[in-house]
C-alpha cells in the first residue's frame, strides 16, 4: 500500500505537526513545531485525514516504472521465448496500479494488460488451459474456454475498446482477442457495492470513469480486475483494487465519514485524550506512526495532542517567546535606516535682524511653526547607535526664511552627528546657512518598527562679513518638533 511505502521514507525522529483550525498564526504554528521537533510545514486537517488514500508518490511512481516497464518489454517480442520476459516483467508494474483518475489512465493501464495478455497467449496457445505454468495467468470461462488473465482484466476495464494493430501487433491474436471478447461480454456481471453514505459532494470512479450511483447504491460491472475510488475537491477518500468474480461482488466505502470525523474532533478538542478510529490509523502511519494534532481552544490558547495508533496523549508545549523586532540582537552590528516625519516650533531671531525695515517687530515675527521631515542611517550594536541624520525643517509664515545674499531660504536643511543608546542621542550638525548646531534627538518604539519621534536643537550664533566688508551677527536659533517614524533594518553582521 502507498502509505506503507511513504512511511518508510520518513525520519522517526520527529513527529508531523497537523492542524485542526485554518490559517495558525505563525508564532502558534512555530510553538507546536518545537514541541513536535517538526522541521516541516504542518499539514492541514484534510489532508491529514485522507493522507492514506491520496494520490502520492507512490503513485507517480507505480505509473513510471509501468511505463518504462512496457517500453522496455516490447524488445523481447521477436526473442526466443521473449513472452515469458514479457509476462514476468510487467507483472508486479501492473499490480502496483491502485488508482486510476481519468481514462488516460485507463488506457495507459489496458495497453500494458493487452501487451501481457499478447505474450500469455502466444507462448501457451491451446495449452493455456492446462498448462500447470499458466494456473495464474488464465480465466476460465463457463464453458471451458481459457482466456489470458491480463486479456480478461483489459476486458473489464474497457469492455468496448479493440486493441491496435500496435498493442497488439500479431493478427492471430488480435483475432483470438475478438473472439474471446464477445464470450466475455455475455457474462453475467458483478456488483460493486458502496457502504455506508456517500459523502456530501463525493463523485465514484471506476476505472477511469465517474460513475452515478442506482438507488441501492450498487453498479454493475463486468467479472474482472477494477480499480474504484472516491472523490472529491480533489482528495481520494477511499480507493479500492479488487477482482469481481462470475456474479461476484465488491464494496468500497469510505473508513470516517464526515459526522465521525467532525465528532472525534469535538472530543479531541474537549479533552485532549481519545481513541483514535481505526480509519484513522493508515494517515498516522503514512507521516511516520506519530502525529502532533493541534488547534486553539475556546479561549484561542493552543492545545496539541500526540497520535499513534496505540492512543493520544496530550502534548505540553513551552512558551516561545516571541523577539521584540526593535530590539538588536545582542552581539549583532544592525545597520538601520529612519525615516519621519512630524511638526512643531521654529524660532529665530534673525528673521527680524535680517530685515527689520519690512518684518514687524512682533513675537510671532521671530516665532514660527513648521513642518519637519527627517532621515537617518544608524548603526546599531546592542542597545548603543550612533547615526548620520539629515533633517529638513520648513517654517511657515512670510517673514520666516533666512537671507543668503541674493537669495533666501525657507526649506532648513540640517546635517547632523548622532550619539547615544536606541532611545535617545545627542546631536551636532549644522542648520544651513549659518548655523552650527547641537541638540537631542529621542525616538520610542511602539510596534513592528512604528515610533515616536522627538527633536530638540540650538543653532549657535554666527558673525558674517558682508561684500562690503562690514559683519552681520547672527542671533541664536530653537527648533522643537514631535512626529512619528519607522525604523527598518537594512543588514546584519554577526
Amino acid at each position: 500500500m502507498s502509505w506503507m511505502i511513504l512511511a518508510l521514507l520518513r525520519t522517526a525522529d520527529a513527529a508531523e505537526v497537523v492542524w485542526l483550525d485554518p490559517s495558525p498564526t505563525s508564532e502558534d504554528v512555530a510553538r507546536v513545531a518545537v514541541a513536535a521537533g517538526a522541521t516541516r510545514a504542518p499539514y492541514d486537517a484534510t489532508a491529514f485525514r485522507f493522507g492514506a488514500t491520496d494520490p502520492s508518490v507512490a503513485d507517480a511512481a507505480a505509473w513510471d516504472s509501468l511505463d518504462a516497464s512496457l517500453r522496455d518489454v516490447r524488445q523481447y517480442e521477436t526473442r526466443l521465448d521473449g513472452e515469458l520476459v514479457i509476462m514476468r516483467d510487467l507483472a508486479r508494474p501492473i499490480a502496483a496500479i491502485t488508482l486510476l483518475r481519468d481514462t488516460t489512465q485507463r488506457d495507459r493501464l489496458f495497453n500494458a494488460l493487452v501487451y501481457q495478455g499478447f505474450a500469455v497467449d502466444r507462448f501457451f496457445m491451446d495449452e493455456l488451459g492446462t498448462d500447470e505454468r499458466a494456473k495464474d495467468l488464465r480465466a476460465l470461462l463457463p464453458d471451458g474456454t481459457a482466456v489470458p488473465q491480463p486479456w480478461f482484466d483489459a476486458m473489464a476495464i474497457d469492455p468496448t475498446r479493440v486493441p491496435t494493430p500496435y498493442e497488439i501487433a500479431e493478427a492471430p491474436q488480435r483475432a483470438r482477442y475478438a473472439a474471446m471478447r464477445e464470450k466475455v461480454l455475455a457474462l453475467l456481471p458483478g456488483l460493486l457495492v458502496v457502504e455506508g453514505a456517500m459523502p456530501r459532494g463525493a463523485q465514484l470512479w471506476i476505472d477511469g470513469r465517474a460513475v452515478t450511483l442506482d438507488a441501492s447504491a450498487q453498479v454493475r460491472l463486468p467479472p474482472g480486475h477494477h480499480v474504484a475510488h472516491i472523490e472529491r475537491d480533489g482528495h481520494v477518500l477511499a480507493r479500492a483494487s479488487f477482482r469481481l468474480d462470475l456474479a461476484g461482488s465488491a464494496s468500497i466505502g469510505v473508513g470516517l465519514s464526515d459526522e465521525a470525523w467532525s465528532g472525534w474532533q469535538v472530543e479531541l478538542r474537549d479533552d485532549g485524550r481519545v481513541d483514535v478510529p481505526p480509519p484513522l490509523w493508515p494517515a498516522i502511519q503514512a507521516l511516520g506512526g506519530e502525529v502532533v494534532v493541534a488547534w486553539h481552544d475556546h479561549g484561542k490558547a493552543v492545545s496539541a495532542s500526540t497520535l499513534t495508533v496505540e492512543g493520544c496523549e496530550p502534548l505540553v508545549l513551552a512558551r516561545v517567546e516571541k523577539p521584540k523586532e526593535d530590539a538588536p540582537a545582542e552581539g549583532g552590528v544592525h545597520l538601520q535606516v529612519g525615516l519621519g516625519v512630524g511638526g512643531g516650533w521654529f524660532e529665530s531671531g534673525d528673521f527680524l535682524l535680517q530685515d527689520p525695515a519690512h518684518v514687524p517687530a512682533t513675537l510671532a515675527s521671530v516665532n514660527a511653526g513648521a513642518v519637519d521631515a527627517s532621515a537617518d542611517f544608524s548603526v546599531a550594536l546592542g542597545l548603543f547607535r550612533a547615526s548620520v541624520i539629515g533633517d529638513l525643517t520648513v517654517p511657515i509664515g512670510p517673514d520666516h526664511v533666512a537671507f543668503t545674499g541674493d537669495g533666501s531660504m525657507r526649506v532648513r536643511p540640517d546635517v547632523s552627528l548622532g550619539l547615544g543608546v536606541k532611545w535617545a542621542q545627542i546631536t551636532a550638525g549644522f542648520l544651513f546657512p549659518y548655523h552650527p548646531t547641537v541638540g537631542a534627538r529621542v525616538s520610542v518604539p511602539v510596534w513592528k518598527g512604528l515610533e515616536v519621534l522627538g527633536s530638540a536643537r540650538i543653532g549657535i550664533p554666527v558673525s558674517v562679513t558682508r561684500a562690503d566688508g562690514s559683519n552681520w551677527k547672527g542671533l541664536p536659533v530653537a527648533d522643537l518638533w514631535a512626529g512619528i517614524g519607522w525604523r527598518f533594518d537594512v543588514a546584519t553582521r554577526r
